[in-house]
């Protein structure tokens, strides 16, 4: 329990300022993760359960027989040995590490890059004396308005020139696809394990009773033999937890793969697909037709993030930047002799 409880102080589930993901890359690391972390404290606490096993026994043997009897492997009538009690904690904490990976390498790949884009566009006062404050409210004056929207254009055409946002955009849709990978994984083991079939064959995967065999010396000192009965208190708690994450499992699965074919047809036609909201039609076509799907993510993420008005502002800055740059590219492509070259998926 002390390690589960130091591991989840290191983990930070809390909602950040700054948005890298969407809600079903949030049900996966989020909500599953806590749901899994609570169901491994709920089966390794005798808060909850106060005995996970209760075997018929002499009463001066009864702690013994039952310690022996958890940790050892009991069976049922037709003979199946059961020995994975100790081991369902340390599973259900393994499932829920498996679900928070995909966050984790998101996290490290992104490195911060898009929330400093964000915060600096958010709080920073590049031009702070003008600035005003009418009625107890900051007014961000003109000048600084278009300061910033002038630093995010140069920033972010800089960024896709350099091609530093293909890595980010590659990732994420990595991490998405890794997310699904993970969950098709966790409903085998969890049908394989239990899950739905709990409801049939209960006593195959969580039996209530169970028998166990307890040899201990006489007092003519032979080996007595003592079969007992034992009701599994514990299994009553696991079979419930698999059935819930079936059923889970299986919601989780139908919203990954709306996501997912989501992001495919944004992959194939992002240049059909405005990136934010009540934009400029003329910004969006010149967005649409010059950038490709690392850069036309990156900016729907950072749109996602600031005010709309600002955001409305940047796009028409860069859109104007972009039409600015076309005519040398042009120019550049009738010189060589070639055609222009085709986007590549990320560029």
């Amino acid at each position: 329990m002390f390690v589960f409880s130091d591991f989840a102080k290191k983990v930070k589930l809390s909602r950040t300022d700054v948005e890298l993901d969407n809600i079903i890359f949030r049900l996966h690391y989020r909500v599953t993760f806590i749901f899994l972390m609570a169901c491994t404290v709920l089966v390794s606490s005798r808060q909850f359960i106060k005995d996970h096993i209760n075997c018929f026994s002499d009463k001066y043997l009864e702690h013994v027989i039952d310690t022996y009897c958890f940790f050892s492997t009991t069976f049922t009538v037709k003979i199946v040995h059961h020995n994975y009690y100790q081991w369902v904690p340390f599973v259900l904490f393994g499932q829920a590490i498996l679900f928070y990976v995909p966050r984790m390498i998101w996290k490290k790949s992104d490195n911060g890059r898009l929330a400093a884009i964000v915060h600096q566009m958010r709080s920073t006062r590049l031009i702070a004396d003008e600035d005003r404050v009418i009625n107890g409210v900051k007014v961000e004056s003109q000048k600084s308005r278009s300061d910033k929207v002038d630093w995010l254009s140069h920033m972010y055409i800089s960024m896709s020139r350099f091609r530093v946002s293909r890595d980010w955009a590659m990732m994420l849709v990595l991490c998405e696809f890794l997310n699904g990978l993970n969950l098709l994984v966790q409903i085998w083991w969890t049908n394989s394990t239990g899950g739905i079939r709990t409801r049939t064959t209960s006593t195959a995967f969580f039996p209530k009773v169970t028998k166990c065999t307890f040899h201990k010396y006489g007092a003519s000192g032979n080996i007595q033999t003592h079969d007992t009965i034992c009701i599994m208190s514990l299994n009553i708690i696991n079979e419930k937890i698999y059935v819930l994450l079936w059923f889970w499992f299986i919601i989780l699965f139908a919203l990954t793969s709306l996501g997912l074919f989501w992001r495919c047809l944004t992959l194939l036609f992002h240049n059909r697909i405005s990136p934010g909201p009540a934009l400029y039609s003329l910004d969006v076509e010149t967005l649409t037709r010059e950038l490709c799907f690392s850069d036309w993510m990156f900016l729907y993420y950072i749109g996602k993030n600031i005010d709309g008005r600002l955001f409305r502002l940047a796009v028409s800055q860069i859109s104007l930047d972009l039409a600015r740059r076309r005519p040398n590219r042009l120019i550049k492509l009738e010189a060589t002799n070639t055609e222009d070259d085709p986007k590549e998926s990320f560029c």
